[in-house]
């Protein structure tokens, strides 16, 4: 007696088990014949232990990714150069691990590896042109700006304070010299915002993207604004800046407004400190006039007080001189 399942149940479908025997015949896939190219750094390169005089195993390795491949022994490739292997993918039995057969074609160069640019975040909260404005002077900005840029700022109306700010002259296609010039801008003791300015028409290639650019900006600790004439784009600088503009222009009519309050409420705040000045002048001598009234006032009484003593000491006089008198006219 067999303990083997009936074949023959109804509504049952029997399946041969899966064993290591028959799994290679199971796998089917007709892309795996066709030649493949890939590309990689040849790593783990020994020769093949089952057939270590015709073939060399290694591994091809790109970032995360890796494949082992086979070629032959006389192949010159040495460990991590960078190759690319022409071949067909193959199952090994032994392992179960696809396998790239075939032969080295040329080696390739790899692109270069651009650093990743961390952006710190923002220690502060962001201050606006308005609210910078407030409390500083136009000359407290440091401009970073092209020569258009600084061009259409003058060109939208006369502007004294700007001719006495610091301006580092910028190329938008000089990112390195761009990052020293807002280092040395940040550090002088005068500057307490930077404003990076570009004219109309001008490229931004990199700048206006530039990772670094917007890391040193950032790291200077100081509000930036940005004015780049890019309507329809939001750059990397616009969005890590306290304030962007449309354009040069913009932010120099903005600017002016701005300094004109500012102005207006200095002048506005002399005027008063004025008037209260001149009010403690006023409350001075009203104070000074009391003491002397008070003055004249006790030498008045304390003379009335006087006369009146004179005036009792002759009449008491009088009144005895009247009664000696009358004594005098008796005896007699």
């Amino acid at each position: 007696m067999t303990n083997e399942p009936s074949m023959d149940v109804p509504g049952v479908v029997f399946t041969p088990a899966i064993t290591p025997e028959n799994l290679g015949a199971l796998i089917h896939n007709e892309k795996l014949g066709r030649p493949v190219r890939v590309r990689g750094y040849a790593t783990d390169l020994r020769v093949c232990e089952d057939d270590p005089e015709h073939y060399r195993c290694g591994r091809l390795t790109l970032d995360d990714s890796s494949i082992a491949f086979r070629v032959r022994a006389d192949t010159l490739l040495a460990e991590g150069e960078p190759a690319v292997i022409v071949g067909v993918l193959h199952v090994n039995s032994k392992r179960w691990a696809l396998e790239l057969r075939g032969h080295f074609e040329s080696a390739w160069r790899p692109a270069p590896r651009v650093p990743v640019v961390v952006i710190p975040p923002r220690q502060r909260l962001r201050v606006s042109l308005t609210e910078f404005a407030r409390h500083h002077s136009v000359t407290a900005l440091g401009f970073l700006a092209t020569k258009t840029g600084w061009d259409e700022m003058y060109a939208t109306g006369p502007m004294t304070q700007l001719a006495q700010c610091h301006r580092v002259p910028m190329s938008f296609t000089d990112e390195d010299r761009s990052i020293e010039s807002v280092t040395w801008l940040a550090r002088l003791p005068a500057i307490k915002a930077i404003a990076v300015v570009r004219g109309a028409g001008e490229k931004l290639t990199s700048l206006g993207n530039s990772p670094r650019l917007a890391k040193a900006l950032v790291e200077t600790g100081l509000p930036f604004y940005v004015a780049l004439g890019c309507p329809g784009d939001v750059l990397l600088l616009d969005k890590h800046a306290d304030e962007c503009f449309v354009a040069a222009p913009d932010f120099a009519s903005h600017l002016r407004d701005l300094e004109r309050e500012r102005v207006g409420h200095q002048n506005a705040d002399s005027m008063v400190q004025q008037l209260r000045a001149e009010l403690v002048d006023i409350k001075q001598s009203m104070r000074d006039t009391e003491v002397r009234h008070g003055e004249a006032l006790q030498s008045l009484q304390a003379q009335h007080a006087s006369d009146s003593r004179h005036r009792m000491r002759n009449m008491i006089v009088a009144a005895m001189l009247m009664v000696l008198g009358l004594l005098l006219w008796e005896l007699l």
